[in-house]
Formats: C-alpha cells, structure tokens, sequence
C-alpha cells in the first residue's frame, strides 16, 4: 500500500465511507421496522381493548332502552406516518351515525391520537404501550357526556313531547 497512487487511496477511502453508510442505513432500516411491528402488534390488542369496551359500553346502553351506540370504522388510508386510523362514532337517536373522533396510530413515536373532528382538538392522548381499558372507558365516557351536554334532541323538537334527552325515559305530560 505504500506505493498506492494518490487516486486508487482516494477510491478505497470514498469505497470504505460508502460502505459504512449502507450499514448504518440497513441497521436503521431494521430498527424503524422492528419498531413499526412492535407498534402494530401492541395496536393490534389496543384496538381490541377499544372493540371489548364498544361491545360494553353498548350493553350499558340497550340494557336502559337508549338508542345511541358507539362504533368504530376503519379507514383504509392510514395516512402519511400514521400505522391505523379510525372513527369512533356514537350515534345520535334521531341522526346519522356521525364520526366524533377520528383515532390515529402514529408510528414514529407509538401513540394514540384521539382528536375531535370538528375541532382538531385532542380529546386524550393515549400511549400504545399503556393504552388500557380505563383509558378507552373514560374516552367513551366522556364522548357520551359531551353527547348529553349538546342534548339528544335535535334542535325544534319539543321536549314536552315525551322523551327526557338526560334520563332516556318517558314522562307523562301534565
């Protein structure tokens, strides 16, 4: 090597360096799919969870003749960086279903967003790895409180008709 021209010195050290950054990018490359794997494994039983407390959570509304009902849709494009996303719905009695939230599994950093569509504004920041069913349950929770503060009713309806919007019951006129 002593006697190596300046230029074949130059090509091996240029060869070298190359080499080194393919290395580096294929590691890089692995480690971004592991953690992409990982992160779809834990959504995979999160969006379980999600479903098991859905399933719940609708129980607790037929078993008190409420027609409202939760529901979650898939949305088949998941969108730049993002791993899934969904809507989760609940029902309106005398509406549309209506997408309340749309939920998005961000891949660079494992989480969950839960962001209210008409506003954008996140309604809970859930983690991938500590999603749990509480989280989901207190998510639901307050989607159906939000629900019962804007009113089942629709806007004209008369509310001395027969349906109180907060108990779900009859009431006799007076």
């Amino acid at each position: 090597m002593a006697d190596e021209h300046p230029l074949e010195k130059l090509l091996r050290e240029t060869k070298e360096r190359d080499d080194a950054k393919a290395a580096d990018l294929a590691v890089e490359r692995r480690n971004a799919y592991e953690l992409q794997e990982k992160i779809r494994v834990e959504w995979e039983r999160s969006k379980g969870e999600l479903v098991d407390e859905i399933s719940c959570a609708n129980a607790i509304l037929e078993k008190h003749n409420l027609s409202e009902r939760y529901t979650l849709r898939d949305i088949p494009e998941p969108g730049t960086g993002n791993l899934a996303r969904c809507n989760l719905s609940l029902a309106y009695p005398s509406k549309a279903p209506r997408a309340e939230y749309d939920v998005a599994v961000v891949v660079a950093d494992g989480r969950i967003d839960l962001l209210h569509r008409a506003t954008g504004q996140r309604h809970q920041k859930l983690t991938v790895f500590t999603a749990s069913r509480k989280s989901w349950e207190s998510a639901l929770i307050a989607l159906y409180e939000d629900h019962l503060k804007k009113g089942r009713e629709q806007p004209g309806q008369d509310s001395r008709a027969g349906v109180d919007p907060a108990a779900g019951v009859t009431r006799k006129p007076r």
